[in-house]
């Protein structure tokens, strides 16, 4: 399977298989080609309980890229199809919690100015 990367807010966060693992819904924005922001929608699979991440928070995250088209009937009436965006096995690269400040480093602040290290 490709590896990949997303980050984004956290929307949604529930339990299955008996609240032993974790699915969240992520919302990734990102600029189109023509100057649009658009949203993508993941659902998320941990294999386990994930109980640091809460409603709102931002992550990024590296797994296992999967999708599916599915249909779906407008208010219209009219059959739609939507692909959706899944990521197995996520493992957390990046978490900041809602409300709260990310820790500065005042060291690369002072190396390397206020919009963070070259790399």
């Amino acid at each position: 399977m490709a590896k990949v990367v997303v980050s984004g807010t956290i929307e949604k966060i529930d339990q299955y298989a008996q609240g032993a693992k974790t699915i969240a819904r992520l919302v990734e924005e990102y600029t189109a080609n023509n100057g649009e922001v658009w949203r993508r929608k993941w659902s998320v699979w941990f294999n386990t309980m994930q109980e640091q991440l809460t409603n709102g928070d931002w992550v990024e995250l590296e797994g296992e890229l999967s999708t599916k088209v599915s249909e779906w009937v407008n208010k219209e009436g009219q059959t739609k199809q939507i692909i959706d965006h899944n990521l197995n096995n996520p493992s957390i690269v990046r978490h900041v919690v809602h409300g709260v400040e990310p820790v500065r480093d005042l060291d690369d602040e002072r190396k390397y100015g206020r919009a963070g290290a070259p790399f």
